[in-house]
């Protein structure tokens, strides 16, 4: 598939927890000119086996992060054009790592993909504890951005839902579960919700009807142009052309309290705090 997808012109995005990137298999991936996001949200192996669920997943994912890195994924395409990227996921237990993996990021050339929690699936049913207030959200950003700019030239926007990045999934992707059912990204689940379901089963399936159906259906149609029926301090954003706040969280939290999937869509950023700086 990647020899396939570089044949075309196509530039492969691969995103993996690098558990079993071995050194042949990072070579091949950066002769095939694909992109990788990686994962790291600890550098101490207790808190990222803890958060994996696996005992020696650090010592796993650390080396295959070493096998990309050595394959020259540190390197730069060019300007501004990274090729390797790192996931991490801000929690009560790494919060006082966040600036050491940001800058590990930075040093190495590394897209630091930075997420907050969500809840939902394992984070909402073991982790919930773990999950950071929004002034403890805020906090971090706003040091992160202090150190961007003092050591690294960089400048973003703070309250996006994705440290220094703003996420418009819902405007042009599509996710496919191994099920077969589409979503507009990993955490809005709405094959899940039972409003969703016909004759109890979840109708846009790429097993049962195509992709194409389904991008063209009423529901996806809505979802893609949901940047224009956003409600609260979203809703007259002037950032709405590089942020529509996390639409995953959202739903997450509005189907958690009783809301149907079509509001929880649209519902104000729940991570936002604009407001506080202006």
């Amino acid at each position: 598939m990647i020899a396939y997808i570089d044949s075309l012109g196509i530039i492969p995005m691969m995103f993996s927890n690098t558990v079993l990137m071995t050194r042949d298999l990072a070579e091949f991936l950066y002769e095939h000119n694909v992109s990788v996001m990686g994962k790291l949200d600890s550098l101490k192996p207790e808190v990222q086996d803890y958060l994996a669920g696996r005992e020696g997943a650090a010592a796993d994912i650390r080396g295959g992060l070493s096998n990309l890195m050595n394959a020259g994924f540190t390197e730069p395409a060019g300007p501004g054009k990274l090729r390797l990227g790192i996931s991490f996921v801000s929690n009560r237990l790494n919060l006082g790592e966040i600036e050491d993996i940001w800058h590990f990021c930075r040093r190495n050339n590394i897209f630091p993909n930075m997420e907050i929690l969500t809840p939902t699936g394992r984070a909402n049913d073991e982790l919930a504890d773990k999950m950071l207030s929004a002034e403890e959200i805020q906090a971090y950003k706003m040091k992160l951005l202090d150190i961007d700019r003092k050591y690294y030239g960089y400048d973003w926007l703070p309250y996006t839902p994705i440290t220094a990045s703003g996420c418009l999934q819902h405007l042009y992707s599509l996710y496919i579960t191994i099920d077969g059912n589409v979503r507009p990204c990993a955490p809005t689940k709405l094959d899940e919700h039972p409003a969703l379901k016909v004759n109890g089963e979840y109708p846009c399936n790429v097993n049962k009807t195509s992709l194409k159906e389904i991008f063209d259906s009423e529901l996806f149609s809505y979802v893609r142009n949901i940047d224009k029926v956003l409600e609260g301090r979203c809703e007259d954003c002037k950032h709405l052309n590089e942020c529509i706040g996390c639409r995953g969280y959202a739903y997450s939290v509005g189907v958690n309290k009783g809301m149907d999937p079509l509001e929880a869509l649209r519902m104000e950023c729940q991570q936002c705090f604009k407001e506080s700086l202006e």
